[in-house]
C-alpha cells in the first residue's frame, strides 16, 4: 500500500467529522495548497526542457547585450535608454519565470502543511 500523500492526508484530518461550514473552509484551504503545489510542480517540469534552457540562454544574452548597449551608449537619447532599459525589464520578467526556485517554494509549502498538521493534532 502507497504512502499517502500530503495533500491526502490533510483531506482526511481536516475534512472528516466536520460540521458543513468548517467543511467548506477547510475544502477552500486545501484545494489552494493543492493547487499551489500542483502550478509548483508543473513549473519544474517546464523549467527542466530543453526549449526552456535554450529559451533562459537567449535573454541572459538579450539582457547582457541591452547592459552593454546602456553602458556603451553615450549618444543615446532618452527615447533610447527607455527602450533598453524596457528590454532589461522584460529579460529580468523571463528570468523570474524560468529561474524561479519552484523546488524551494514546494518544499516551503509542504513544510507549512506538514507544521498545521502537527499544530492541529496537538
Amino acid at each position: 500500500m502507497s504512502e499517502k500523500t500530503l495533500i491526502e492526508q490533510a483531506r482526511d484530518y481536516y475534512l472528516d467529522g466536520v460540521d458543513a461550514e468548517t467543511f467548506a473552509e477547510n475544502n477552500e484551504m486545501i484545494t489552494q495548497w493543492e493547487q499551489e503545489l500542483s502550478q509548483n510542480e508543473a513549473m519544474v517540469e517546464w523549467q527542466a526542457t530543453e526549449v526552456t534552457k535554450k529559451l533562459t540562454q537567449s535573454v541572459r544574452s538579450s539582457y547582457v547585450t541591452a547592459s552593454m548597449a546602456l553602458v556603451n551608449g553615450k549618444e543615446l537619447d532618452d527615447a533610447g535608454r527607455s527602450e533598453l532599459f524596457a528590454k532589461q525589464s522584460a529579460c529580468l520578467f523571463v528570468l523570474a519565470l524560468t529561474e524561479g526556485d519552484m523546488k524551494g517554494q514546494i518544499a516551503q509549502l509542504k513544510k507549512e502543511i506538514r507544521a498545521r498538521l502537527a499544530q492541529s493534532s496537538a
